[in-house]
């Protein structure tokens, strides 16, 4: 196993086991008649940090703190945010030049206190590591921050501190993040937040499908249509079995211009995919099929074509990397090849099963994902995770898969990956435990070595008040449920599937239900209702076991009488919330159609 090398050793959820205190602690009212020093000249994602943490200072203790650019106050009165001339000449002396990026430190002293960062951002995360660690901030959802009153005399150690995250690309894939870039920085996550003032994006991006659009088919089908590969010795005859024949010599070519446009017309750009299309059917040419017969995988002739592509790339752009998916029949590493310094592999955990932690599992496919993720790890200087967080046919059901989440991020930070896209609810509205995944993977992926169940335990009674603890108890009763079966699935399915029967189902139906006629007021009451979307649809998951393929099957009756009420409730609740997906690939209102005949209703017919 080959382990990348990490800046700082992390040992507790909330870091705190990396301070360094001495002498006597002092409180926060230290702070309250103190200033916020700015570099003379700030980049906009200082000015940010320092005015994030002016209002976060302020929502907690009640002060504002003036932000100045020239220190007026005494030492003892100042709050350095960013790597000023000020703070260099300090009695602190500190220079934040040499910090790397996303790295951040936090000293506190003698009523001062420094915030620096390297790059762009990580000033930025060490405010909010100040503001949650210190003050008891917590980012939960993109309309709820929870920000307490923080008594006066609370300590505030003499320390100092640092902090790098392993992972340089942290994704939790749902809408809601690209959507709310402000939201998305507060979590830490670096690949949707473009704006100088929130640092911008990691400059690696995701090795995402991309032959597709670097050959054409429409281009070149006709005219050459053994670009697209063979199979059973015959040229592949539809799009969407195509993949590439990467020992062409002119398919070599036209990626590689390609590549070389796209740089070139985008020289910012630090990343570029190559890789192969969301489809099986590698070529079976004579030639592809002699090296990946080799190298004992379908990521030999891959690879050593990215390989090539990577070479052109580094000699005109050796600041860019190029990253390729291993997914499909690439998983599996080349026996003999090797990735160049400027390839990164993104690996997908596509099979695995995602009920049970992947280090753990004796599911195949999970054992089977061990061996490729320990054997890329040994021939490729990056390693990416595409990481499936969801259920792709049901997106707001809550299933087994919430108590994995930790053990799978801190396994791949073991095996030294450097990256992790999560994807989950990506293309629309989430509802159900969706903004208690979000939060979950961000800060998980930000500190993978955090207690995931204090995570977990703190999002819910925080968000959902006294009813968060019956929902933690009925998380349980869920993973409970598919242990106790022997249930491991994949990232697809109906609740069958995951151990979810009719009675399990109408308990997580009947505890929302109880906890909305009790909330307190209409914040909680609108949360829980959110929330309870998704126990109505594992509730019609029932439904679907009779009907699904689509078709022209009516319900038998017993079921038509216990799933219609979740029929009702669910789309009511979707057209309040503005939930639009059933799924991946589905509109609500398409599955309301289709479920309607199911019901016997007409499709006009309304209730």
């Amino acid at each position: 196993m080959r382990l990348f090398p990490i800046l700082i050793i992390v040992t507790s959820a909330v870091l705190g086991n990396l301070f360094l205190t001495r002498g006597a602690a002092q409180t926060i009212a230290a702070l309250l008649t103190n200033e916020i020093v700015i570099p003379a000249d700030p980049r906009p994602h200082e000015k940010y940090a320092a005015t994030e943490f002016q209002q976060g200072f302020a929502s907690a203790t009640g002060a504002t703190l003036p932000i100045v650019s020239t220190p007026t106050k005494p030492a003892h009165q100042r709050i350095y945010i960013g790597n000023s001339a000020a703070l260099r000449q300090s009695a602190l002396a500190i220079d934040a030049s040499d910090l790397k990026t996303e790295e951040l430190r936090i000293v506190i002293r003698a009523g001062q206190v420094a915030i620096v960062g390297g790059g762009t951002r990580g000033v930025l995360y060490g405010v909010y590591t100040f503001l949650e660690d210190f003050l008891g901030v917590r980012f939960l959802t993109v309309d709820h921050t929870h920000r307490p009153q923080v008594p006066l005399n609370t300590p505030l150690p003499r320390t100092d501190r640092s902090y790098r995250p392993q992972f340089t690309y942290r994704y939790p894939a749902y809408q809601i993040n690209p959507q709310n870039p402000q939201f998305a920085a507060r979590l830490r996550c670096n690949t949707v937040t473009p704006q100088p003032r929130l640092g911008g994006n990691t400059p690696i991006g995701l090795a995402g499908h991309s032959f597709y659009r670097q050959v054409p088919w429409q281009k070149y089908s006709k005219t050459f249509p053994e670009y697209f590969g063979l199979r059973n010795g015959i040229a592949i005859q539809k799009q969407y079995d195509a993949q590439l024949c990467l020992t062409n010599p002119d398919v070599l070519q036209i990626v590689t211009k390609a590549v070389l446009n796209e740089l070139a017309a985008n020289p910012t750009q630090r990343s570029i995919a190559v890789s192969q299309n969301d489809w099986g059917h590698k070529c079976t040419c004579e030639r592809c099929e002699e090296i990946d017969r080799r190298e004992e995988s379908g990521a030999g002739s891959l690879l050593r074509f990215v390989n090539s592509v990577a070479a052109q790339v580094a000699a005109t752009h050796p600041d860019v990397v190029v990253g390729t998916l291993a997914y499909y029949y690439s998983q599996k590493p080349p026996k003999t090849l090797r990735a160049r310094d400027n390839v990164y592999i993104q690996l997908t955990s596509h099979d695995c099963s995602i009920t049970d932690p992947i280090a753990t599992s004796d599911y195949p496919a999970s054992v089977t994902f061990r061996r490729d993720l320990a054997g890329w790890g040994r021939i490729a200087k990056r390693v990416h995770l595409w990481y499936y967080n969801t259920d792709f046919a049901m997106y707001h059901m809550p299933i087994p898969n919430m108590l994995s989440l930790g053990p799978n991020l801190r396994y791949f930070a073991a095996q030294g990956v450097t990256g992790v896209f999560a994807q989950s609810v990506f293309n629309a509205p989430h509802a159900g435990l969706n903004d208690l995944m979000n939060y979950l993977t961000a800060r998980l992926l930000w500190d993978p070595a955090a207690d995931s169940d204090a995570l977990m335990n703190e999002f819910l009674r925080l968000h959902y008040g006294d009813a968060g603890p019956r929902i933690r108890a009925y998380i349980e009763r869920i993973h409970s449920a598919a242990s106790a079966k022997g249930i491991q699935h994949r990232w697809v399915g109906h609740a069958r599937h995951y151990g979810i029967d009719p009675a399990l189902a109408q308990q997580g139906s009947q505890l929302f239900e109880q906890a909305i006629a009790e909330a307190p007021n209409e914040t909680f009451r609108r949360r829980l209702e959110k929330a309870s979307i998704g126990t109505h649809m594992g509730a019609l998951s029932e439904a679907l076991t009779w009907i699904w393929p689509p078709g022209d099957q009516q319900l038998p009756t017993d079921v038509a009488r216990r799933t219609r009420p979740h029929f009702r409730q669910y789309f009511a609740l979707c057209r309040k919330y503005g939930i639009t997906h059933w799924e991946e690939a589905s509109t609500n209102e398409t599955m309301r159609q289709y479920l309607k005949v199911g019901f016997g209703l007409k499709p006009n017919e309304s209730w």
